[in-house]
C-alpha cells in the first residue's frame, strides 16, 4: 500500500493542491475566528484604506504623496489597499451598497476578509516549495517533501492572520528564487528576479538579508568552469534598485524625494530597536522553540543531515541538496552580524521568521532520502509511526494558535453585558498610558484588554474589585508574540505576572 502511494505521489501535482487548500482552510479559520489589529505594527494596514479612499475620489496626486511619504513598507500600502478592495466589494455587495470607501473603518463587518487576503501569500509560499525543489534538480516527491514541512511549520502559520506584510514579502522572494533558478542565463529573468526582491524589501525592510540571499545566488549561479560572469550580479542588482528609482521619479512630479525619506526609515528604524541588543543565535533558538516545540529539534536533526551532504566546498553550483543549507547559513550569518558584531538590529519574532521556508527546502532533501530507502526496504511501519508523530506535533502547536483569545475579543464580550467601564493596564511604562481610556469613577474596569507595547517598567498593582471575567492575554498564553517586541526582562515581567485580561466590579 505504501509503495503504491509512493509511486502516485511522485507523478501527481493534484496533491500541491490539496495541500494548498489545507494551509488555505486552516488560516482562514484563524482570519475568521480575529486577532486582528492585536499587534501594534498591523496600524499601518490603515494605509490600505486611506490610499483606497484616494482612487475612489480620483485624487491621483494625493495617492502618491501619501504613499510616497510613507517610506516604512511602502509597498505594504498597495498591498493593503487591494485586500480593503476586496473587504469593500464585499460589503457592497453584500451589506451595504450605498458605502463609500472613506467610510469602510465605520463598518463592523469585513475586516476579517481582508486577513483572508493576506494569509492567502502565507499559503503561497508552502506551494512555491515545490516548483523551486524541481527548478534547482529535485524530485516531485522532494518538492512536496519540502510543502508540508512549510505546512506543519507554527511559525508560518500563526502570523498569518495578522494585517502584516511579512508572508507577502516572504512570496515576492521566493518568486525572486524561483525567476533566479529558472533563468539560464536569461538577463531578463535575472532582472526581474532582481526587480522583485527590491519590492520584497519595500514590502518588509527586515527581510533585506534576504534580499542580500538572493543577490549572492544569483552571483554564484554564474560560475562555469570557475570564471564568474560577474554581469549576473550586476543585472540583478540593477532590478533590486529598479523600484527605488521607480519611486524617485515618481516622487519628483509631487515635489518628494523618496530616496532621502527611505534614509531616514532606515536610520531611525536602527535607532528605534525595541528587542535585546546584541543577542542572536540565542534569540534565534529561544524564539524558535517556543513557536515550534519538538518540531524544532525534527528540523535541526534534517537539516544537519543534509549538511552533511552539502558539497558547496567543492563546486559552485548550488542544487537541490545545498539551496535550503545555503539560504539558511546565508541569512543566520548575516543575522548574526548584525546583531552581534555591528549591532545595528534587533532580533524578532517576524524577522526570524524568514529562514524557516529554507530550513525546510534544507531538511526535505535528507527526509526524501531517508523516506525513499525505508520504502526500498518496506520498512512501513516506521514511516507511519515517525509522519505520526510530526502530525501530532504540528496539530498540537497550531491548536495551541486557534484556541487564542485576544483583547477585541474579550473586549467585546464585556461590552455586551456592560457598556460603560473603564480600561488600565496591568503595567507602568513609557508608552502604556498613552493607550488607555482614563474615563472615571466607573463601577467596572477592564485590565489588559488593549495593547501593551514596550517598554513595560514595572507592574502596579490591580484595582480592587471582583473578578467577573478573567481569560489569559495572548502575550502569556502563546510566547512567541512576545518576540514581537519585548526584550528579555520586558518578557520576564509579563511572565512573572501572569498576564490576563480581567473585568472587575469595584
Amino acid at each position: 500500500m505504501f509503495k503504491t502511494i509512493y509511486n502516485k505521489v511522485k507523478n501527481s501535482n493534484y496533491l500541491i493542491f490539496f495541500i494548498f487548500i489545507i494551509a488555505l482552510s486552516l488560516r482562514f479559520l484563524i482570519s475568521i475566528k480575529g486577532g486582528q489589529f492585536f499587534i501594534v505594527d498591523e496600524l499601518r494596514y490603515y494605509s490600505g484604506h486611506h490610499l483606497l479612499s484616494f482612487i475612489s475620489d480620483f485624487n491621483f496626486k494625493e495617492y502618491i504623496v501619501y504613499l510616497l511619504s510613507g517610506t516604512a513598507h511602502t509597498m505594504f500600502a498597495m498591498f493593503a489597499s487591494f485586500c480593503e478592495l476586496v473587504r469593500y466589494f464585499i460589503l457592497i455587495c453584500f451589506v451595504d451598497s450605498g458605502i463609500n470607501a472613506y467610510e469602510l473603518n465605520n463598518s463592523t463587518i469585513g475586516i476579517e476578509f481582508s486577513a483572508c487576503v493576506i494569509s492567502t501569500f502565507s499559503a503561497l509560499n508552502i506551494c512555491l516549495m515545490y516548483p523551486i525543489v524541481k527548478g534547482i534538480g529535485g524530485t516531485k516527491l522532494q518538492g512536496i517533501i519540502a510543502c508540508i514541512l512549510l505546512l506543519f511549520s507554527n511559525t508560518n502559520f500563526y502570523f498569518s492572520r495578522h494585517l502584516i506584510p511579512y508572508d507577502i514579502s516572504i512570496t515576492l522572494s521566493l518568486f525572486s528564487l524561483l525567476f533566479l533558478i529558472k533563468s539560464n542565463g536569461n538577463i531578463k529573468l535575472i532582472f526581474s528576479s532582481g526587480f522583485l526582491s527590491g519590492l520584497s524589501t519595500l514590502t518588509y525592510f527586515g527581510y533585506w538579508p534576504l534580499a542580500v540571499a538572493i543577490w549572492l545566488y544569483s552571483v554564484i549561479s554564474s560560475f562555469k568552469t570557475n570564471v564568474l560572469k560577474i554581469k549576473y550580479g550586476i543585472i540583478c542588482g540593477l532590478g533590486g534598485l529598479t523600484p527605488i528609482i521607480i519611486f524617485q521619479i515618481l516622487g519628483y512630479t509631487v515635489d518628494i524625494n523618496f530616496i532621502s525619506g527611505l534614509l531616514n526609515f532606515i536610520v531611525a528604524t536602527g535607532n528605534n530597536q525595541m528587542g535585546d541588543q546584541g543577542v542572536s543565535i540565542t534569540a534565534i533558538f529561544e524564539y524558535l522553540w517556543l513557536s515550534e516545540r519538538l518540531y524544532l529539534i525534527f528540523l535541526l536533526l534534517f537539516f544537519f543531515l543534509t549538511l552533511i551532504k552539502f558539497n558547496f566546498h567543492k563546486s559552485f553550483k548550488l542544487n537541490h541538496i545545498s539551496i535550503g543549507v545555503f539560504f539558511t547559513i546565508i541569512i543566520t550569518c548575516i543575522l548574526i552580524l548584525s546583531t552581534e558584531i555591528s549591532d545595528t538590529f534587533v532580533l524578532y519574532g517576524r524577522t526570524i521568521k524568514q529562514i524557516i521556508p529554507f530550513l525546510c527546502l534544507a531538511c526535505s532533501f535528507s527526509i526524501y532520502e531517508i523516506f525513499r530507502r525505508l520504502i526500498h526496504k518496506k520498512n512501513y511501519k516506521l514511516i507511519f509511526t515517525s509522519g505520526f508523530l510530526l502530525l501530532t506535533v504540528s496539530i498540537s502547536n497550531q491548536l495551541d494558535v486557534i484556541r487564542l483569545t485576544y483583547p477585541n475579543e474579550f473586549k467585546n464580550k464585556v461590552r455586551k453585558q456592560f457598556p460603560d467601564f473603564d480600561e488600565t493596564s496591568s503595567f507602568i511604562g513609557k508608552n502604556v498610558q498613552k493607550l488607555e481610556n482614563y474615563t472615571k469613577n466607573k463601577e467596572y474596569i477592564v485590565v489588559n484588554a488593549q495593547y501593551l507595547v514596550p517598554p513595560l517598567n514595572e507592574v502596579k498593582e490591580l484595582p480592587i474589585g471582583k473578578v467577573i471575567y478573567q481569560k489569559e492575554h495572548p502575550y502569556n498564553s502563546f510566547e512567541p508574540y512576545q518576540f514581537l517586541h519585548y526584550n528579555k526582562f520586558e518578557r520576564s515581567l509579563i511572565n512573572s505576572n501572569k498576564t490576563s485580561m480581567i473585568l472587575i466590579k469595584h
